[in-house]
């Protein structure tokens, strides 16, 4: 699965910040205007935000795969390592850090809480793919998350507020996660396989996703309007205390991101994995807290706002830690992903058939057997241009693994070649051709994944 940044979702930053002056400006102008949509209530909750809420739910939560967490036993180490991230280390230190900067707050304590304690399901897939890490893993983890945030989101938050005596409703907090949550969940769960079955999963990703997404998006930016023109008497007063919360939760995102960086370094994790980890495990569910925040203490509330400030640093913050990535990958901070086996070596033909046993492939069967034992890292392309032909003859393969496992595929014409998922053409020169694209698309469904690297070489 490969996401992207949008135009809209780039500028996320400009329209938070915009909304959240048009709110403050609605204060000063038009006072009624928020407080009439807010006395429109149900048991509390003020029924046009609470259509919004659930309208920031709803998308995220499409984002559950139940078929993707059959693969969680094929490699789980990265995915344990961001669950115990998200459920045991940035609740503590979001905890420790909330009572530390903001003693005698209490709502703002507990929007710091929320935040620390809400893993997210959504944002994160597009900076794992901006970053590009391992989507599959994401896909995992965000639906592993999806899931328990439902059971452990509530214990959660009251263990850590109840620490520390503060006192909040907790059957509020059941309802906010049944009704912002699991009502979302199973809507979006059903409405997935009723959209996939009629219209074909490839609308559901590529149309039907995108489009709820921006009015999630949409509704999100509603719910800051109202909020800050509630609260903008207080905010223009008293603009301190929104610098307050962001402390915490600034030093909070960066211990949290430096003991994910040493984790996944400790635990010999490759890049894709270890970013992918790095920024699951340092990442909030700013709707969720937010949700949750106005639900259990109003809309005029501190604790709303202080949850705002979750969403106010998200873009900037997790497209820093996309760019921290990249340097720390140039800098071979992780394992490398690519297995370099010589350095200088003028022809890659003369390298091959030195260094490592020539497999001259006759049968079909034979390419599929070598691809198995040898399980490579990465795959070496041994090309030449060839007159009349827009591609280069692809004159041998290099499986190239971590394990010293390495063999040098020689080739051979074979009309079962012909015959296989890969695009292949014996050309006028008696040459076998391989698309690179579906080659590695084929191997990496041979063996289960999807962290091969193939790289080209002109002989």
């Amino acid at each position: 699965m490969e996401e992207a940044l949008g135009t809209f979702e780039k500028y996320l930053y400009i329209w938070v910040v915009l909304c959240m002056i048009l709110g403050l400006i609605l204060s000063q102008v038009f006072p009624a205007f928020s407080i009439i949509l807010n006395g429109w209530q149900i048991y509390g909750i003020s029924i046009p935000i609470g259509i919004c809420l659930f309208l920031m739910m709803y998308p995220a939560l499409l984002n559950l795969q139940f078929e993707e967490l059959k693969k969680l036993l094929k490699n789980p180490k990265p995915i344990v390592l961001t669950l115990i991230s998200n459920w045991i280390v940035a609740p503590i230190v979001a905890a420790l850090l909330a009572y530390m900067f903001l003693n005698g707050h209490e709502q703002l304590i507990v929007s710091v809480i929320l935040l620390g304690s809400s893993p997210c399901t959504a944002m994160v897939l597009v900076w794992g793919a901006l970053a590009k890490g391992n989507q599959e893993q994401n896909v995992i983890v965000t639906s592993l998350n999806t899931l328990t945030i439902m059971f452990l989101y509530a214990p959660v938050v009251s263990i850590l507020t109840g620490i520390q005596n503060i006192q909040i409703d907790r059957a509020a907090l059941l309802i906010s996660v049944f009704v912002f949550i699991g009502i979302p969940l199973v809507l979006g769960y059903f409405s997935k396989r009723i959209i996939t079955r009629k219209k074909g999963e490839k609308w559901f990703l590529e149309v039907y996703r995108p489009a709820v997404g921006k009015i999630a998006i949409f509704a999100l930016l509603v719910t800051l309007i109202v909020l800050f023109s509630l609260n903008g008497k207080v905010l223009i007063g008293h603009p301190e205390e929104m610098v307050l919360v962001s402390i915490p939760l600034l030093v909070g995102f960066a211990i949290v991101v430096g003991y994910n960086l040493i984790v996944t370094k400790m635990a010999g994790l490759k890049y894709r994995e270890a970013i992918t980890s790095v920024i699951v495990g340092s990442s909030s569910h700013f709707e969720i807290a937010i949700a949750t925040a106005v639900s259990m203490f109003g809309l005029n509330s501190q604790a709303a706002l202080g949850t705002t400030m979750g969403l106010f640093w998200e873009v900037p913050v997790m497209l820093s830690l996309v760019y921290l990535g990249s340097k720390l990958k140039a800098m071979n901070f992780w394992t490398k992903d690519e297995v370099y086996l010589v350095n200088k070596l003028v022809s890659f033909m003369t390298m091959a058939q030195k260094e490592v046993p020539v497999i001259h492939v006759e049968e079909w069967e034979d390419f599929k057997k070598a691809l198995v034992e040898t399980q490579p890292d990465c795959i070496f392309c041994a090309q030449q241009s060839a007159p009349h032909s827009e591609k280069p003859l692809t004159l041998g393969l290099m499986f190239a693994s971590k394990n010293a496992q390495h063999a040098f595929l020689d080739l051979a014409i074979d009309d079962s070649f012909k015959k296989t998922k890969i695009p292949t053409f014996v050309n006028k020169f008696g040459a076998v051709c391989l698309d690179e694209d579906n080659l590695k698309n084929f191997i990496c469904c041979e063996l289960g994944r999807e962290d091969i690297e193939i790289r080209s070489y002109e002989v």
